[in-house]
């Protein structure tokens, strides 16, 4: 779930997985994201994105270990975690190459996709809070 908040045209994404002690890279995290962030490319009053976590200590941790898990199972296993792949890969090149400035506000655990969420955005803001690794 992600709910922006916009001012002054900068426009600021919290995510937040309700149901998840952490926030989890997957597929849908990244469709809402990228679906979001298509929307607000096409508003030239937005100036600058920040992207950001609802979850206290945690900014965006790894993959879906579920999802990884039951690709290990899986007879098109390597298929199907190649495709996951390419398709985070090109998500990481849009958030690289959006309009405006991107902005990661990690406060937290940043681990796995969220370190490569982080790398992809333009800047990287840091709470100084121990968690934050």
């Amino acid at each position: 779930m992600i709910t922006i908040h916009t001012e002054d045209g900068i426009a600021v994404l919290t995510f937040d997985q309700p149901d998840s002690k952490l926030n989890i890279v997957t597929p849908e995290l990244f469709k809402e994201l990228g679906t979001e962030l298509e929307r607000l490319g096409a508003d030239p009053a937005v100036q600058g994105v920040v992207l950001a976590s609802a979850k206290p200590g945690c900014f965006l941790a790894g993959a879906d270990l579920k999802a990884m898990k039951a690709l290990q199972v899986s007879s098109d296993a390597v298929l199907q975690g190649e495709a996951m792949s390419r398709e985070g890969q090109v998500f990481m090149d849009f958030i690289e190459g959006f309009r405006v400035p991107v902005a990661a506000a990690v406060g937290g655990v940043c681990f796995g996709g969220g370190t490569k969420l982080a790398l992809a955005c333009r800047y990287r803001i840091a709470a100084t809070e121990e968690s934050t690794r």
